[in-house]
């Protein structure tokens, strides 16, 4: 009899261990959803941030491999965004401004600092752009982000009222 009431407290012991482990089981699962949901939602805003933002947007690998563009930067050559990934400057660029790019890339990398630069974009406007390294886990730079946007109405804007201002002068 003894051996029976040993055996049966310990089968209960263990359904006790088993039922707490199911409801620890339980609750992780419950926890896990909810990251991947919140995990979901959160790239479905910076996604729809970045797909409608007119600004354009590109993240380069350390090589200047495109990694992504945003859908405004593809549609300055009537591409799609996947378009674009694998490939570098030389294939949507002239050889001098591919190798500026490349070269920009390359110092900002290297830096390791934010630089911003107005310049001509080959297709005859003035772009202003903003290139950061991205770093990694391990602080090592893995590529380079860049957000751009036209300003030649700007620029000629200024320059009509430098101009201006210079015949008043006279």
């Amino acid at each position: 009899f003894a051996l029976l009431v040993y055996f049966g407290q310990t089968s209960n012991l263990r359904s006790q261990e088993i039922e707490a482990a199911n409801r620890s089981l339980s609750q992780e699962v419950v926890e896990r959803v909810k990251a991947e949901t919140q995990l979901r939602e959160s790239e479905a805003k910076y996604r729809n941030l970045i797909e409608h933002i007119p600004q354009k947007i590109f993240y380069k690998n350390k090589q200047s491999v495109y990694l992504a563009v945003n859908p405004s930067y593809a549609a300055d050559f009537n591409l799609q965004p996947a378009d674009f990934e694998g490939k570098n400057d030389h294939d949507f660029f002239s050889e001098e401004l591919a190798n500026k790019y490349r070269a920009d890339d390359q110092r900002i990398m290297q830096a390791a600092q934010i630089e911003e630069l107005d310049e001509k974009d080959g297709q005859g406007r003035t772009v202003h752009t903003v290139k950061a390294p991205i770093m990694g886990d391990s602080g090592q730079c893995e590529g380079v982000l860049g957000i751009f946007w036209d300003i030649t109405e700007r620029m000629q804007a200024e320059q009509a009222l430098q101009q201006a201002k210079n015949q008043l002068n006279l």
